[in-house]
């Protein structure tokens, strides 16, 4: 409709808490919106060394160089790092950690800990990520590994529970 839409739409407790703690931390450092989109292009960085590690080992290192180059210089994601900090760049860093994990660490026993932590941390970034949450929970129940849907359940609810017993 080409209006200006100032309104609060939802209160901001309602939102996930990752990013405003992560940028209320960097704001105690050095109070500027230059800090900020400094903090979030080093977890972009942090991003793509992880994807590139990660592709290293699924594929190889040529490819796993080549198509982290393309990440780094596509104009759209330039854009989204430059910008005032949002929650995408930071869940997208906690997803793509999360696969790495459960790649890097599959014959680990506490792996499930770790992925369960990890998709907490995930969903306080943004809501849509309670699908990875969900969709693991789901292949563990599948696959019979009731042991293992513990650890990750209740290592998922240690990290969301105090955000969800404040709202």
């Amino acid at each position: 409709d080409g209006e200006l839409r100032t309104d609060i739409v939802k209160p901001g407790y309602l939102y996930p808490p990752l990013t405003s703690t992560l940028l209320a931390i960097v704001f105690l450092l050095h109070e500027s919106i230059f800090a900020a989109i400094v903090t979030q292009i080093l977890i972009f960085y942090g991003l793509v060394l992880v994807y590139y590690f990660w592709i290293e080992q699924l594929i190889n290192r040529s490819i796993a160089f080549w198509s982290s180059l393309i990440i780094i210089f596509n104009p759209l994601i330039i854009f989204e790092v430059v910008a005032p900090p949002r929650t995408h760049i930071a869940g997208l860093f906690m997803m793509l950690l999360f696969f790495f994990v459960l790649i890097k660490m599959r014959s680990n026993r506490n792996v499930y800990y770790y992925l369960g932590i990890l998709s907490g941390l995930a969903y306080l970034t943004r809501d849509i990520y309670l699908l990875l949450t969900l969709s693991t929970f789901s292949i563990l129940l599948f696959e019979k590994k009731y042991k293992q849907v513990g650890k990750f359940i209740s290592s998922f609810a240690a990290v969301v529970l105090p955000w969800f017993l404040r709202n």
